[in-house]
């Protein structure tokens, strides 16, 4: 693995779980040699059921578990084992997860939930370089949410609705001579009877 020698380690770590089935740390790295050759859906299932010992080996388990996850755009689960490494405090994993966390979590367009994994980034990292794409990515994130509120507000319909009374109308009896509905013979000076 350390060789970048992904297709050898994982026949490597393939081999070796078959001759030694109850080493945990041989199940574990041969699904991250899985992930390493983009087999995403083979790396989960082989990660799921190795179990490490110490506490950084199941961050690493949980981190690369979250990776395939989010290598297959189910970012919902991605994000469970995300969040399992950023609350451990794990110093290696952590940030990474955390700003994976962040990636995922603009795919889903959830603008101000990002800003706080990224914000966990900028908190944590002791790399600069991935602290100036945290950086980026709240900005990104924030133009992202500005567009999704203009465009969530494209077409307003304005208007005014007003009532009036007129006090002359009812003092219009020549208006209402020519009305269908109304017969000279049966109205008499100012008061008008509508037929049926």
């Amino acid at each position: 693995l350390k060789k970048n020698q992904f297709k050898q380690s994982m026949e490597a770590f393939y081999k070796a779980s078959d001759l030694n089935p109850k080493n945990e740390d041989i199940y574990q790295q041969y699904g991250i040699s899985l992930f390493r050759h983009k087999k995403y859906n083979q790396s989960i299932v082989v990660l799921d059921i190795s179990k490490p010992t110490s506490k950084d080996r199941v961050d690493e388990k949980h981190f690369y578990m979250g990776m395939s996850f989010y290598e297959l755009k189910d970012y919902e689960n991605a994000i469970k084992y995300f969040d399992k490494v950023m609350k451990s405090g794990n110093k290696e994993f952590g940030p990474t997860a955390a700003f994976c966390k962040g990636s995922a979590l603009l795919e889903m367009n959830e603008f101000d939930e990002s800003k706080k994994a990224f914000q966990y980034v900028l908190d944590n990292s002791s790399n600069p370089e991935m602290d100036k794409r945290a950086e980026k990515f709240i900005e990104y994130g924030l133009d992202r949410k500005a567009l999704a509120e203009k465009r969530a507000n494209l077409f307003k319909v304005d208007g005014v609705l007003s009532l009036m009374y007129d006090s002359n109308i009812i003092l219009a009896d020549d208006q209402l001579l020519g009305a269908n509905d109304i017969k000279k013979e049966n109205w008499t000076t100012h008061q008008y009877y509508c037929s049926e």
